[in-house]
């Protein structure tokens, strides 16, 4: 059993190293380096819509993240699966194709893209698999934050999701809000006037290998850390940090106040940094504790807090905590996040997440149960009928009460989520 668990192991670290180097050289967007200032200004022309969807220099670029002028990055079209990234469908998200429903949809950063695990193994796709038949749609890419969110969210609703989950990272989504909204012309409105771009700190990226930290996690092994890294991307006494706190909760409330107009249920998932997940372990295995370390613990779980609390009153959103399941899972398995200096979760931190949210969400999400349905287009009124997980249609009043059925009895639905059952041939 320990031979096993040591190739397991050694296996794990080989393949996060080799990915980890792949993404830094490459991909370095995906694992949260700070966007540079050469960005992408919004036009106001309007461009031919296939001209778009099919741009010919998207699909020819050897970039997987690509610029754009409102969400600063978005995902190459199409881009195939390679190891822990990709597959990308032709919108860029990672997902083998687009529904036009989706049940559910998960909106976030590289933590929720899933950096580290293969397609499956990332948290919406974990979710999908504990929801059965149920689909769930990710609308994530590394580099994002709650701007990006709030930019995608009114997007993501064009696909009649039942349940709405943003994943908020604290790790960098704080600093990453700030520079996007001061960078972009398309987010004015969020700024304020006694701040600018050169207020926010600098983040070398990759860490420097002085802030590389490594610590106890029980009596045998050590994990590395980089909370002096972290620190800078949220410590308070920052203007810019500051400031990229007030944009994450204005950014809730604008999503929250589209959740209430659409009566869409959405949820705001806090991920937080590895160093926190890991305090209790670090406290109890280390006699002394760097002070670096000392105030990222203390910061972080201040705007952990402040956020749940916060978050409680935008109704009718849901605020929801990883933090105390990512503890249980780090004190049970030591591959809830890889021992090197990665801050992405394994597969077995994922799950935990994809739980977080299967949890709370699962009471919102439903099948359409057997019986009658209708829904209008145009001038007109269509029926249907579901049954056995299929849907019969009827054209007509009088071909439903053929069939002795009662239009009255109907209860309304879309089209798009009725279609999402196969039609019986016997329609009428």
């Amino acid at each position: 059993m320990k031979r096993e668990y040591l190739i397991l192991s050694v296996s794990t670290i080989i393949a996060c190293a080799i990915a980890a180097l792949i993404l830094s050289f490459f991909f370095p967007q995906l694992l949260g380096r700070p966007q540079d200032l050469n960005v992408v200004q919004l036009d106001k022309k309007l461009p031919p819509f296939y001209e778009g969807v099919f741009r010919a220099t998207d699909y020819a670029s050897a970039e997987l993240i690509l610029k754009d002028p409102v969400t600063n990055v978005r995902g190459k079209p199409l881009f195939p699966e390679l190891g822990s990234l990709g597959p990308h469908d032709i919108l860029g998200f990672r997902n083998t194709s687009i529904p036009n429903v989706a049940d559910v949809v998960a909106i976030g950063d590289s933590q929720t893209y899933g950096i580290n695990v293969i397609h499956y193994q990332n948290w919406p796709q974990i979710l999908s698999q504990k929801l059965g038949e149920k689909k769930v749609y990710s609308m994530a890419i590394g580099g994002w934050s709650p701007p990006q969110y709030l930019a995608i969210y009114e997007k993501a609703l064009t696909l009649q999701p039942q349940a709405v989950v943003i994943g908020i990272y604290l790790g960098n989504d704080i600093l990453e809000a700030f520079r996007v909204v001061y960078s972009h012309s398309y987010w004015e409105n969020l700024r304020h006037r006694d701040i600018s771009l050169e207020d926010a700190p600098t983040t070398p990226f990759p860490f420097p290998q002085s802030e590389l930290l490594p610590l106890k996690v029980n009596d045998k092994d050590s994990m590395v850390f980089t909370p002096a890294g972290r620190l800078r991307t949220l410590d308070q006494s920052n203007r810019a940090n500051k400031e990229g706190v007030r944009l994450i909760l204005e950014c809730m409330k604008q999503i929250a106040l589209k959740a209430q107009a659409t009566n869409t249920p959405t949820y705001f998932l806090l991920i937080p940094t590895k160093e926190l997940v890991y305090k209790e372990l670090i406290t109890q295995y280390n006699k002394e504790i760097p002070q670096d370390m000392e105030s990222l613990w203390e910061q972080e779980q201040v705007i952990h807090d402040l956020l749940v609390t916060e978050g409680d009153k935008l109704k009718p959103t849901t605020i929801l905590s990883t933090l105390p399941a990512l503890r249980k899972s780090a004190r049970q398995d030591l591959l809830t996040y890889p021992p090197d200096k990665d801050g992405h979760p394994l597969s077995q931190g994922y799950q935990v997440i994809a739980q977080t949210s299967f949890d709370s969400i699962k009471d919102s999400i439903h099948m359409l149960s057997d019986g009658l349905y209708q829904t209008t287009i145009g001038d007109n009124t269509w029926y249907y009928e579901i049954q056995a997980r299929k849907r019969r249609l009827f054209r007509t009043k009088e071909a439903l009460k053929n069939a002795g059925f009662d239009s009255s009895h109907a209860h309304p639905a879309t089209l798009a989520r009725l279609q999402t059952y196969p039609l019986m041939q016997d329609y009428h």
